[in-house]
This record gives structure tokens, sequence and C-alpha cells, in this order.
């Protein structure tokens, strides 16, 4: 008797087991189903792959060879590449440095602010408990003049300059990159020597009058020699932000056109720095002057020196070493808030390490190289930069729930980069996600994407019974609402999340 209840208990289990299986893998093929049948996917294109990345199993898949525009998933094949390349506790040092001689506090020569990449240096947008090495533009300016009083200097008769070299006279934004991003903050390009996140918020007059025309208030940090031709009007009663800065890097004319909501508060959107090393060198100077040490009043890049024919020989000696917070700390933020300018330089960097140069094709030569290593298919991993603004980059589901996979039978990678990644309904681009089911949407560590009429999201999912699941949907040239395709996809998400 007691071995009869026995066998009819596990024969419920087992019939239970097989029904949720069958139940939830349903639910998966019925929700992509229900996205690649929709009107808005009529002329466009989805991808779907889902894999247990113990087993390399996979749940289900569609279209999942087909290459694709990824958005800013590829943030995540950027991210983890760096932490095996440069590795989790790499960090980009900048220096302050002088040539000459210091003769009664006059240092007769140039002062040199060298950079290596660092793209958190100056940053107001970091928090402390995001990365705590990190200090504002004005804490750090006020850390080298007093690091320069300490050695003596109380003139400087020479000029302040923002070296910029470490990764060459590549271009500060990638090639494939549009031109009516090369002028927004999201399009601020890597320079060795970054600043401030190479950004700068202008600020515009405005009224209520639709089609209005709009005044530019300020900008903030001060910029030298910015001109703005400004074309942006008043949109309609509750329009949003659409308004673009045009205008190419190392040049300082720029055109801004669009609409922008009415209102009488001043309204703010931000733009690239064109050059910024050299503002690095120009706010170092301003600072100096401010605090009583004077200057020959003269800022500039040692790139712009190279073009002049005066590279710099001299022998430096170095004043003050500062260090960045770790490459796992960028890459914790740069998954979160899908920032582009942390990814193009830690693509630059890992091209300067592996191949000696550090340009955004040394960069991406240097990770297919690595994942090749590794035995991954790059045949058709067609990438273009680092953060996904590039509208050429092309990969398929089934290559980038592959790699996700493999990241996580990484013992050396999987934590760092596991905990990079948003949590969905609670951090980064993804905490609006699964409002209504937060409980299952909080097993999900996702990386989002999306730029005109592409919208993506990858990543990885703990089952019910502990399975961890690599995913991979992207959806290309969809028409309508971004916002339903969003939908559709936290629904498969959500299915995928529930598999046994």
């Amino acid at each position: 008797m007691k071995y009869g209840i026995s066998f009819l208990a596990i024969l419920v289990l087992i019939i239970g087991l097989n029904y949720t299986k069958t139940d939830s893998t349903t639910a998966l093929k019925t929700s992509i189903e229900q996205l690649a049948n929709d009107p808005a996917m009529s002329a466009g294109q989805l991808g779907v792959c889902v894999m247990d990345t113990k087993t390399g199993e996979i749940f289900t898949s569609y279209n999942s060879g087909k290459a694709m525009i990824p958005a800013s998933t590829i943030k995540t094949v950027t991210t983890a590449s760096a932490l095996a390349i440069l590795g989790e506790n790499y960090r980009f040092k900048t220096t302050l440095e002088y040539d000459g001689t210091i003769v009664s506090g006059v240092l007769k020569g140039n002062l040199y602010l060298k950079g290596t990449g660092d793209p958190m240096l100056g940053s107001d947008e970091v928090k402390a408990d995001e990365a705590p090495k990190v200090a504002d533009m004005e804490t750090f300016l006020n850390t080298l003049v007093s690091e320069i009083r300490k050695s003596g200097i109380t003139k400087i008769d020479g000029k302040i300059v923002g070296d910029d070299s470490f990764f060459g006279s590549t271009a500060l934004q990638p090639a494939t990159w549009q031109w009516n991003d090369l002028g927004n903050y999201y399009g601020a390009g890597p320079s060795a020597l970054n600043f401030h996140e190479n950004l700068y918020e202008l600020y515009f007059n405005r009224t209520n009058t639709v089609g209005s025309l709009t005044s530019v208030d300020r900008i903030s940090p001060k910029l030298p020699y910015l001109t703005f031709q400004n074309e942006v009007t008043i949109g309609e009663k509750g329009s949003s932000d659409d308004a673009y800065i045009f205008g190419a890097p190392n040049t300082y004319d720029r055109y801004i056109r669009g609409t922008i909501p009415p209102g009488t508060a001043d309204f703010k959107i931000k733009g690239s720095i064109p050059n910024p090393a050299y503002f690095a060198a120009y706010s170092l100077m301003e600072k100096l002057e401010n605090s009583g040490i004077s200057t020959k009043k003269i800022a500039t890049t040692e790139l712009e020196k190279i073009r002049e024919g005066k590279k710099s020989t001299a022998e430096r000696t170095v004043i003050y070493t500062h260090q960045s917070p770790t490459v796992k700390e960028i890459i914790a933020r740069a998954n979160e808030k899908s920032n582009n300018l942390y990814c193009e330089a830690l693509l630059k960097a890992m091209g300067q390490k592996a191949k000696g140069i550090g340009s955004t094709e040394k960069g991406v030569a240097a990770v297919l190289e690595f994942w090749e290593g590794r035995g991954f298919d790059t045949e058709t991993f067609f990438m273009e930069d680092g953060s996904g603004l590039s509208a050429r980059n092309a990969v398929s589901a089934f290559s980038m729930s592959s790699l996700m996979g493999k990241v996580a039978r990484d013992e050396n990678l999987f934590p760092s980069f596991y905990n990079s990644l948003a949590v969905g309904g609670k951090s980064g681009t993804v905490r609006y996600l699964f409002r209504n089911n937060k409980a299952v949407g909080s097993r999900l560590r996702v990386k989002s994407g999306s730029i005109r009429r592409v919208r993506a999201y990858c990543g990885y999912a703990k089952t019910p019974s502990g399975k961890i699941v690599s995913f991979s949907i992207m959806a290309n040239n969809f028409s309508g609402s971004s916002t339903l395709i969003r939908q559709r996809m936290e629904t498969i998400m959500l299915a995928i999340a529930n598999l046994p």
C-alpha cells in the first residue's frame, strides 16, 4: 500500500512537471508567434533564440540565423570582451606631467594632462555608490591645482597641453555613425583624454506659443569658440524633445534643428564636446588662472602639435597620477545606463592592448579574434562599433545567445558580467518593464537596445528550476508604435523566465 501511494505521488509529479514544461514552452512559442504575426511586423524582421547556457540546448528559436541590427545589445559583447581582454581590475591612468625646468617657482616648459582613455574622468554623472573613485569636474581640477602647487610651480611659462596621443590620430567617432547623431551627447566619441563625459548642457528659453522660435540661453560647462545656429521651435502641446544638434568633431559650428515641448521654464538638451582633450586643457588653464597660478593662456592638444610638426620630445616629469574605476565598475554603468562613450572607450583600449593601435577597427579585430579563439563563429558577426549606435552592426539571435552562453560558462567572466546587467523591472533601461509581474521580471538580467525602427533585448533568465537561460530578441524595420513591440517583447521575456 505504501509503495502504491509513493508510485502514484511520483506519477502525479511527473505528469505535473511535463504539463508545466509543455505549458510554459507553448506560452513562449505563442508569444513569439503573436509578435511575428502582428501587422507591425508585416514588412519587418524578427529574430529570437532562447538557449540553455549549460547544455547549449535551444528551447525555441525564430529566424535565429538571420543577421539583424542589434542596437545597444551589442554592448554585451563589448563589455564581456573588456572583462576578458583588459581584465576586471584594469584601470585607466591619467597623468599630470611637465617638461622643462622649474626655476624660482616658474615652470620653464609645458604642462601636460595625458590620458589613456578613462571615460569617467571629471564626470558629473556618476554617483559615489556606482564608482567611488570618480571625482566630478570641479573636484578633479582642484586636485590638479593642488598637486601643481605641491610641486612648487607658481607660474607656467608654457602651454597647457591635453595629451590625447595614446590612441594615435584615430577619429573620435566610429566611421559608420550617422550625421544626425554626432553632435548629440549620445554621439560623443572617445578621445584618449575624455573629460566630463565629453558632453555639455544647452539651455533654451521657450514659450507656450506653438511654432515660435526658441533662443539659446546658456551652455554648461563653459566651452570656448562654440557657436550655434538655432532653428529649434516650440512643438505641439504634449510633444516631447525632438531637437538635434548637428556638427562634426573638432569643429565648433553647431546647427540645432527640431522642436521642444511648450513651457515657460528653461529646457535642457545635451551635446557632444567637439574636442575633449582641448576642453580638458582649456578648463585646467582657466582653473589655474582663477587660482592665482598664471599661465601664457595658451591651451592646445598633443595631436594638434603633431599635426603642426611640433610633437613633444622633451623628457617629462610626472606630478600626479589619477586612476579610473575598474573595468568591472565601468561596465556595470555602461550596461545599466547604456552609455555609448564607455563602450567605445573600452573598445579602443582593447585595440591598443591587443593590436597596439587604439582605434575602433583594431578594437573590433581584438574582440573577434578573442572569441574566435574560444570557438565562436564570427563569419556572420558584423561589428562596426562597441556601443550599437551604428546601423551597420549585424548579428543573428543565435550568435548573440550563443556568446551569452559562452560567457555564462566562464566562471572568471560571468559573475561580474551578470551583475552588470540591469534587473528587469528594477534598474537601468529596463526598470519600467514588467510592472504587472515584477516577481518574474526580477529573474531577468537584461540589456536593451533601440535605434529608429529597431528594438532588441538580450540577457539571462533564471527559471523556476534554477536553470540559467540566455536569450536574444531583435525586431527590425517594424512599423507603427515602438511601444507595441516592446510590450510584445515583454511577454516573450516573461515566458522565457517561466521555462522549466
